[in-house]
């Protein structure tokens, strides 16, 4: 057998991959896990943790979700909920981008991140966390913040931004970031935000924003709010990515 395309192509026996077989393909032909998904996916060959998605998503759909490249801007709470949700439906790249550090006094607002993390990059954290739940998932974590400087330069490439920033002066750079570089850009505060020409809407209003912006309060709600929050964005980006795939 002289490549993991012909295995998939001649060989493979299942019109599904196991997380084991993965494993052992990875570790048989030198590659990495999204490497081996990549192109068990180019076969037609679904991974097994996708089965039961199949009344919903279909194969072409779930290359499309693969192959794709999602931005998140801000990786605190709402931000840790989004990637992670993210990675588990199996967007295949995932750059996230935050300057701050876990600190103790918000440690406890931050999803499925413990002590061990206190002091260390925000990004880093959230990154490590959706490689646990999903390793196919490529990570690029960017320990800045997004400015107008080298906005265009982290965005650029990616097919859809995920705004989950606190600050109003953040979220209006993000959008007119996007703007100009043409991509649709999902707002954790607002997902009327979304325009269905895929561009960024400009028209926030910033009145309402900044009655919004009240640093952590504007994200500080239940853990049940803030989980339906990041599910509808989740959904929403899902949308944007199959509409244009």
């Amino acid at each position: 057998m002289s490549s993991l395309l012909e295995f998939f192509a001649y060989q493979a026996t299942s019109p599904f991959l196991s997380w084991d077989l993965q494993l052992l393909l990875a570790k048989q032909f030198k590659v990495s896990i999204a490497e081996v998904e990549a192109t068990a996916l180019r076969c037609n060959i679904l991974p097994l943790r996708y089965q039961k998605s199949l009344r919903n998503i279909s194969i072409m759909e779930r290359k499309d979700i693969f192959f794709s490249h999602v931005a998140v801007t801000g990786c605190g709470q709402l931000g840790g909920y989004i990637a992670e949700g993210l990675s588990r439906i199996g967007v295949g790249h995932l750059t996230l981008i935050d300057s701050g550090i876990i600190e103790e006094a918000t440690l406890s607002q931050h999803p499925f991140i413990g002590p061990s993390w206190l002091g260390r990059n925000k990004v880093d954290a959230v990154a490590n966390l959706t490689k646990e739940v999903n390793p196919a998932v490529t990570v690029t974590p960017v320990v800045q913040d997004v400015n107008l400087g080298n906005g265009c330069g982290l965005l650029a490439g990616t097919e859809v931004v995920v705004d989950a920033l606190y600050s109003t002066n953040a979220r209006l750079m993000v959008c007119n970031i996007c703007e100009k570089l043409e991509l649709p850009l999902i707002n954790g505060l607002s997902l009327a935000s979304l325009r269905t020409d895929k561009h960024c809407q400009a028209e926030h209003d910033a009145t309402k924003m900044q009655q919004n912006d009240r640093k952590e309060d504007a994200y500080t709600t239940s853990p049940q709010s803030l989980t339906l929050l990041a599910e509808n964005i989740i959904e929403a980006t899902l949308d944007v990515l199959l509409r244009s795939g």
